[in-house]
C-alpha cells in the first residue's frame, strides 16, 4: 500500500477529492479513484480499467487518465512525484523516476498502478 500521498492544500487526498469523486456517475470508476488516492494497487487492463499517463507541463507533473469503457466520464489526475523528505508519512520507495515507479509491469499481463510519495494537484473529468 502506497504512502506519502498528499494534495497541494495539505489535506488528505480522499478527503480533499471526496465530493469530486461522487460526481463521476460510475460506482466502479469512483472505487478505482478511491483506491488510487488511498495508495491501493489498481490493476489496469484493456477493456476494464484503463490507465494511461503523459507529461503535463514543465514542472515534472503527469496526467493520469483513468477510463472504464462503460463509464460516462474519464478521470484525469495531475500528479507530481515527491522526494520522501517532502511527504507526510513517506513511503520507503522512491517515486523517481516517475511515473515509472508507480507502474509494475508483468511480462505479458496487466500493469498494476500504485501511487506513493506524490502530490495530487487536480482531479477533473471529461466525457468518455
Amino acid at each position: 500500500m502506497g504512502k506519502g500521498i498528499g494534495t497541494s492544500s495539505g489535506a488528505e487526498p480522499l478527503q480533499a477529492w471526496q465530493l469530486r469523486i461522487g460526481t463521476f456517475d460510475s460506482p466502479q470508476l469512483s472505487a478505482v479513484l478511491r483506491g488510487l488516492l488511498g495508495g491501493d494497487p489498481v490493476v489496469s487492463t484493456d477493456g476494464a480499467v484503463e490507465i494511461s499517463v503523459m507529461p503535463d507541463g514543465p514542472l515534472g507533473r503527469h496526467r493520469l487518465s483513468v477510463r472504464l469503457p462503460a463509464a460516462p466520464f474519464v478521470a484525469d489526475m495531475v500528479v507530481t512525484a515527491l522526494p520522501a523528505i517532502e511527504c507526510h508519512d513517506p513511503d520507503e520507495r522512491s517515486s523517481s523516476p516517475s511515473p515509472d515507479q508507480w507502474m509494475q509491469r508483468s511480462a505479458r499481463g496487466p500493469v498494476t498502478w500504485e501511487l506513493f510519495n506524490c502530490r495530487i494537484h487536480s482531479l477533473t473529468s471529461r466525457r468518455n
